[in-house]
């Protein structure tokens, strides 16, 4: 027995290999980018935007598929509304939503293998709030709870891939109104004023000249 094991494990290794070159086994891909765009500042009692994009997806794969989750304080932050970006897109259907300090959003192409899936940068989700009190707000998307994009190989197969998630602080405060802000000279200030009273100085000697000619 264990004579024709010996004999018969180089063929069976030779087998083995020559399966797994003509079928080989398709790799876990790397997870796309999370990127979010928000302003750094905002005046309290304002609204705001953040978008959120999906980014860097491999090369050699295709989206069908994302959720993602959007936390915030609402002590800090009232949710006003929420956009799915990808309307247009061929095959893409999705939308968003929000309750109290937690909401997200996703969407997934709907058509069948194969097709030609999404595989460029672009901005998906828009989420516009109403800035409340002043003070930092930290707003996470993408928490570890839900955060899942799903990519599509050459050969149909599908697989889940998780992002890291992202972090933005917006300041919210009292800022200027607008315009361009410049150092003032105090004397520039008080020009006017000293002009106005040579002025009258100049007239009242005037005056008490003409008095004590008369």
């Amino acid at each position: 027995m264990g004579r024709l094991f010996k004999l018969m494990f180089p063929s069976l290794l030779a087998v083995l290999l020559v399966l797994g070159l003509s079928h080989p086994v398709s790799g876990q891909p790397l997870p796309p980018t999370l990127y979010v765009e928000a302003p750094a500042f905002v005046n309290v009692s304002t609204e705001f935007d953040i978008i959120i994009w999906i980014r860097d997806i491999p090369a050699g794969w295709g989206m069908t598929g994302f959720d993602v989750e959007v936390k915030w304080d609402p002590n800090d932050l009232e949710f006003i509304e929420c956009e799915f970006l990808g309307d247009g897109r061929p095959g893409w259907d999705g939308g968003c939503g929000a309750d109290t300090g937690i909401g997200g959003g996703g969407g997934s192409d709907f058509r069948s293998f194969p097709a030609s899936r999404w595989t460029e940068d672009a901005a998906w989700l828009r989420f516009r709030f109403h800035c409340l009190r002043e003070g930092p707000s930290i707003i996470a998307v993408g928490s570890l709870e839900d955060l899942t994009i799903f990519l599509e190989d050459s050969g149909g197969s599908v697989f889940p891939t998780d992002p890291e998630p992202v972090e933005v602080t917006v300041e919210q405060g009292f800022g200027a109104v607008g315009g361009i802000t410049a150092p003032v000279s105090k004397l520039e200030i008080l020009t006017p004023y000293i002009a106005l009273a040579g002025l009258i100085a100049a007239i009242s000697t005037v005056y008490v000249i003409k008095r004590r000619k008369d």
